[in-house]
């Protein structure tokens, strides 16, 4: 299984509780943290190593639904209720707790994974991104490692998936809103001389391309996404470029930065920058959501 990210993460908290050894602080949960993971106890309880779920979360497409309908259950309904929440109180950067931040970090984590795999649109499915992402759950957890570091492209279902997730009005707010969380945790981390922080464990390039990901979403320039004129299957669509009729290249002033637009086809044969720039972003989201899930499942027993 692919756990690049499972073990960033892990480096930078063992750097966290390192320090704190050294500053003889104390490892107690705070009872501020204490009280959220109070409010959310009866969630929290399904997501842990000794509950089926939380064996099991990322195994199947089968598994990631059992997951939605747990965590959308009446269990889970204070959790659903501050999903798209990024702050909580066991993450406080004036005060660092190392304890309180590894709580914090699995609530964050299950919001993400929700609002990846679970989260629907006007339509009442799921939205396209996560579809396609449990649609594919095996072929992409179990992706070689030697392709990681290949030139990494995307086939046009793949670009569809993500042109319609953007075109889609509730798909693209949640996207938006799922970007605070990643934020959040980039926060956590402040970066120095003295301690390289999620610099020094890659985490940093998730952030960036995921904020390259999201300009597309911000902007609804979605279907520059899939270098068509428009997303089709997407539902509401927010797209609000101005490609020609009839064109399948979008327009240079509405194609972001650095993007080098194709013509002749609907799906890109020859990636440009910027087109290897969503695929490279697209595997780190996915990578991002295994380790998520993992991360949650581990500190949350």
């Amino acid at each position: 299984m692919k756990v690049l990210y499972f073990g960033s993460l892990l480096l930078v908290i063992g750097r966290i509780l390192a320090e704190d050894v050294e500053s003889e602080q104390s490892f107690e949960i705070s009872e501020e943290c204490q009280a959220e993971l109070k409010k959310y106890e009866d969630c929290l309880s399904n997501f842990n190593m000794e509950s089926e779920n939380g064996n099991n979360m990322m195994e199947s497409k089968e598994s990631i639904q059992k997951f939605c309908t747990t965590i959308e259950s009446n269990d889970c309904k204070a959790f659903l209720a501050d999903i798209s929440k990024a702050e909580t109180p066991c993450i406080n950067s004036a005060s660092p707790n190392p304890v309180d931040l590894m709580m914090g970090m699995a609530i964050l984590s299950l919001k993400i994974s929700h609002s990846l795999v679970c989260a629907k649109g006007n339509d009442g499915n799921i939205c396209p991104l996560g579809k396609y992402l449990q649609d594919h759950t095996s072929e992409l957890v179990n992706d070689n490692d030697s392709e990681e570091n290949a030139e990494v492209t995307l086939n046009s279902e793949q670009l569809q998936a993500l042109a319609n997730d953007c075109s889609d009005s509730k798909c693209n707010a949640r996207m938006l809103s799922m970007f605070d969380f990643f934020a959040s945790i980039e926060n956590m981390f402040p970066t120095t001389d003295e301690n390289p922080s999620i610099s020094s464990v890659d985490s940093s390039e998730i952030i960036g391309g995921i904020s390259s990901y999201i300009s597309y979403y911000k902007e609804k320039k979605c279907s520059a996404i899939s270098n068509s004129e428009s997303s089709s299957g997407g539902t509401n669509s927010s797209d609000t470029s101005n490609t020609p009729s009839g064109s399948n290249t979008p327009s240079g002033s509405n194609t972001p930065s650095g993007s080098n637009p194709q013509s002749g086809s609907n799906s890109p044969t020859t990636p440009s920058d910027e087109d290897s720039g969503v695929s490279f972003t697209f595997k780190r989201i996915t990578y991002s959501f295994i380790a998520m899930v993992l991360f949650s499942s581990i500190f949350l027993i």
